[in-house]
């Protein structure tokens, strides 16, 4: 990851280590945002050692009702052990906003595609991809956001990784703002609705990859207690019928 300044025409991208120190910089100086070229240095912070750097425009990606493009690669912040992804774009006339119509994945050392995935997602920039073990069996599976909702409501939609296939596949993992945890191997769905005013707790357990409900909560604001307050489902009163017989 690289953090960057622009001051008077001069861009410096600069890379930390784990620690937070920088340890390196690409500089572009002069920068010019228009040119399709760009001609600067790579500086190691610790040795003082230099390279020339060259970089060319590849694509845009235009916005605004009236163009279109597809197929266009965004690579992502998130990575794996070996592999790395990219979210792969496309504009229809008319609308405002891209969309994610596919995920790469690549191999690091060759650049190798490994795999296409279709999707149709939102995007999120470098950040539509997460990393996790999502079905906890010690594999590290990938996500990717799907959509945002109503308040703080999101989903994502989740791949799971084939260890015999070294694949990934499409999961029957799905929900609202979903939490998983590695100790309790349990998934949590937390869903709000009304302004926030109600929003209901589900928690799962994954049976050979499928979401089997464990327990569900809902809460409703109380003006009052200026908290969540628990809403307990009406108990079901009893056939008088069925008690006679």
């Amino acid at each position: 990851m690289l953090d960057y300044k622009l001051k008077d025409s001069v861009l410096i991208l600069s890379e930390a280590n784990k620690t937070g120190t920088r340890v390196a910089s690409i500089i572009f100086d002069p920068f010019d945002e228009n040119s399709k070229t760009l001609t600067g240095i790579w500086k190691d912070l610790i040795s003082g050692k230099t390279l020339p750097v060259q970089v060319s425009r590849d694509y845009d990606m235009t916005g605004g009702k009236d163009t279109a493009w597809t197929n266009k690669d965004v690579i992502q912040a998130i990575s794996l052990k070996g592999r790395y992804f990219k979210t792969v774009l496309s504009k229809d006339s008319g609308e405002y906003y891209a969309a994610v119509r596919g995920v790469k994945i690549l191999d690091k050392k060759t650049g190798i595609l490994l795999q296409q995935i279709p999707v149709d997602c939102q995007q999120r920039g470098i950040y539509s991809i997460a990393v996790d073990d999502y079905n906890f069996d010690g594999y590290e599976d990938f996500s990717i956001f799907e959509e945002a909702y109503a308040g703080a409501n999101e989903s994502s939609l989740y791949f799971l990784y084939n260890p015999t296939k070294k694949k990934y596949f499409k999961s029957n993992i799905y929900g609202i703002s979903l939490v998983f945890d590695p100790v309790s191997k349990t998934i949590t769905e937390s869903n709000a609705c009304c302004g926030g005013r109600e929003r209901s707790v589900t928690t799962y357990r994954l049976v050979k990859n499928e979401m089997v409900e464990v327990a569900s909560h809902h809460y409703v604001w109380d003006e009052k207690e200026q908290d969540y307050v628990e809403k307990k489902k009406p108990v079901r009163k009893k056939n008088p019928i069925n008690l006679i017989h």
